[in-house]
């Protein structure tokens, strides 16, 4: 079964594995996921949904020019 290890500072006891979910199809992956909607003309969901994907490339974009310019700049539009 799959496993996430949490990292600690060094102060605290070591990290310990925490078994996670194994995902079945169609959420394993992102193209699976957009296979399945499509074909069902259902809505993208999450973060694959166009207005999430659309702040996440505001921040991308954001990001890159403020550090081209060195300054920090509002989130684009």
């Amino acid at each position: 079964m799959p496993t996430l290890s949490i990292c600690k500072p060094k102060a605290t006891p070591p990290a310990h594995p925490i078994s996670v979910d194994v995902l079945q199809p169609p959420q394993q992956n992102p193209v699976q996921y957009m296979v399945d909607v499509i074909s069902r003309g259902a809505q993208v969901e999450g973060p694959l949904s166009p207005e999430i994907s659309r702040i996440g490339q505001q921040i991308v974009d954001t990001a890159v020019q403020s550090a081209q310019q060195r300054a920090t700049l509002p989130l684009l539009d």
